[in-house]
């Protein structure tokens, strides 16, 4: 005898009403995501088969697809980066009749984690991996298993999966350069992560632009931050505890602005005393007093793109790494942050 819906409501303990939400696909807002997985391996274990998603599973399908971010969640949402990021992610999963499962999961932890939650995992159709660590376990993981998955950023190891990136070497360059044209020579860094290839190429690119203008690198001019607010606040002050530079490279928005909460706090002017520049282009960046010069990644773009290549994956598509993967470009924004001349500031006032 076939399962019944109220026997999945029963193995999912949770009611009718929301076993039939989530099968029809409308349960947002209205259903947490750990009830939803809950339902989803109910109907799996059951072997349940309502409609459309019935016909799915005998297809052994689930529509529905893997979004994992390597950064504890108060980071991801706290950063409009990831916010544009993630609607973009639904908005164009929604065309192809696919929905979002978000992971969120520690640097140092990485997506190992993700490997021992086999039931969830089993569950999606492919995965999108946003920046994936260094020496990350699931890169070969997928690889043996031939899961498909999509990187947004460059990873070593993964000689088999696609991704979608921007050239983080030549923008951190740009970045510096910038600076260096505007006068500044004492410039210092505050990185992301550097468990994370995009903040290694954006520091080497502001390396080999104070090497390729005759600057010597200071070690002590660069502090690794976590990407949030607060962590640039704190590398700032150390910065300034050990010497004074006249620019900043960091390595996002937030951890820029957090570094002028601290200048502005110490009575230091932006941009004449020191000039800034973030990376990511947010909201927040066109918004702060004065408005930040930085780098513009296009969330978006890189999202969309994701997308794209992983249906064309699980559409039989594309199934050359090297021809799938796309390098998209990266703009600087020059906002009053770096530019005297586009400030209201008189000079002696």
């Amino acid at each position: 005898m076939a399962p019944t819906i109220k026997e999945v409501a029963r193995l999912a303990r949770v009611s009718t009403a929301s076993v039939s939400m989530v099968i029809n696909q409308k349960y947002k807002g209205q259903i947490s995501e750990e009830k939803r997985i809950r339902i989803l391996e109910a109907v799996k274990k059951l072997g349940y088969t309502p409609h459309r998603y019935g016909r799915a599973l005998k297809l052994q399908k689930s529509e529905i697809i893997g979004y994992t971010i390597s950064l504890p969640s108060m980071y991801v949402f706290s950063d409009p980066y990831f916010h544009d990021t993630i609607i973009t992610m639904e908005k164009k999963l929604k065309e192809y009749d696919y929905s979002l499962l978000f992971f969120t999961l520690s640097p140092q932890e990485g997506n190992s984690h993700l490997l021992e939650m086999n039931e969830q995992v089993s569950l999606l159709d492919g995965l999108i991996i946003e920046a994936p660590p260094l020496k990350d376990p699931l890169i070969l993981e997928l690889e043996k298993k031939k899961i498909p998955a999509v990187l947004i950023g460059r990873h070593p190891d993964a000689k088999k999966i696609p991704f979608v990136d921007v050239d983080n070497v030549d923008a951190g360059y740009r970045a510096t350069e910038h600076l260096i044209k505007s006068g500044k020579k004492n410039i210092c860094f505050i990185s992301g992560p550097l468990v994370f290839k995009n903040a290694l190429d954006r520091l080497k690119g502001y390396k080999n632009a104070l090497a390729r203008y005759g600057i010597v690198v200071n070690p002590g001019m660069i502090r690794e931050g976590d990407l949030s607010i607060e962590s640039g606040y704190t590398a700032m002050a150390e910065i300034m505890n050990l010497d004074f530079p006249d620019g900043l490279v960091a390595g996002n928005d937030l951890m820029a602005i957090g570094a002028m909460n601290f200048l502005k706090e110490k009575g230091f002017k932006i941009p004449e005393e020191i000039a800034v520049v973030g990376f990511n282009n947010t909201s927040l960046s066109q918004h702060y007093d004065p408005p930040l010069t930085t780098v513009n990644i296009p969330a978006s773009a890189l999202a969309e793109k994701a997308v794209e290549i992983l249906i064309g994956l699980l559409n039989g598509n594309g199934t050359n790494p090297e021809q799938s993967s796309k390098v998209l470009d990266s703009e600087l924004m020059i906002r009053e942050s770096t530019n005297l001349s586009l400030t209201p500031f008189t000079r002696g006032k």
